[in-house]
Formats: structure tokens, C-alpha cells, sequence
């Protein structure tokens, strides 16, 4: 009986993981749909929020790139600079990109350079794809640097 007893816990626990998941799947869509709209000073609020309750290192992450992402685009850097600097996030290549952003919006080129020639190695066709925002970057952080 007692073998029965822990495969139903391990499958009940099993369970419990996954709905913990769809809800922080859910409300991660819920946080993220301002910055789709363009209001990413909501989303940023909402995902600050989200980034307290997660439970795993991987939800951590997604929802710290998303926020970083947030912070960037609604003008505020230095303060995804300071959250991308988790050693958590420090190797993601979303986070990478995030990083050059967001040292290119305060002017650091010589710093923002290196992180898209670094992410234009690791995928280089969406170095040279028109419209890239990796290859727009680089160009960018190139001009600014040599100017």
C-alpha cells in the first residue's frame, strides 16, 4: 500500500508542477501584452511583479529577459544593465542582445560592439538578414564607435 501511496503523490506533485507552470505561463502573457501594445512602461511594472513570485531558475530567467527587454525599451538601461548583470542571465544569448541594447541607448558603443560582433558569430544569418535588429546594431555601435 505504502508504494501505491507515493506513486500517487509523485503523480499529484507531478500535476500540481505543471498547473504551477501554465499559471506562470499565463501570467507572464498577461504581463508581456503591454509591451506588445508599446505601453513597456506597464510591462515593466507587471513583470517586476512577476519576478518575485517564480519559483524556478528557468521562469526567473524568462521572465528577467522579458523585463529586461521592458526596461530597455521604455528608456530605462541602466536599470536593465543592473538586472542583466545576474549571473542567472549572464550567458543567455536573448540577454546578450538585451546587453548591447541597452549599452548602446546610454552611448557605451565600445562596450555594446563586442556583444553584437559576439551574437553575429554565434548566428550569422540573422547578422546579415535585412531588417535585423542584430545586424542594425552592430552597424550602429560600428558608425558611433569610429566617429
Amino acid at each position: 500500500m505504502r508504494r501505491i501511496e507515493r506513486m500517487a503523490l509523485v503523480c499529484v506533485v507531478g500535476m500540481l508542477a505543471q498547473l504551477a507552470q501554465a499559471d506562470i505561463s499565463a501570467e507572464m502573457a498577461e504581463a508581456t501584452k503591454p509591451l506588445l501594445e508599446g505601453v513597456p512602461e506597464v510591462a515593466v511594472v507587471r513583470l517586476g511583479v512577476l519576478l518575485g513570485k517564480t519559483a524556478t531558475v528557468e521562469e526567473w530567467q524568462a521572465i528577467a529577459e522579458k523585463l529586461a527587454e521592458a526596461q530597455v525599451t521604455s528608456g530605462r538601461p541602466e536599470d536593465a544593465l543592473i538586472l542583466l548583470s545576474d549571473s542567472r542571465l549572464r550567458e543567455l544569448p536573448g540577454t546578450k542582445f538585451w546587453r548591447a541594447q541597452a549599452f548602446g541607448k546610454l552611448g557605451r558603443w565600445a562596450e555594446a560592439l563586442p556583444l553584437y560582433e559576439e551574437l553575429a558569430s554565434d548566428h550569422p544569418s540573422l547578422a546579415t538578414a535585412p531588417g535585423s535588429h542584430l545586424r542594425s546594431g552592430r552597424n550602429v555601435a560600428r558608425a558611433r564607435q569610429t566617429a
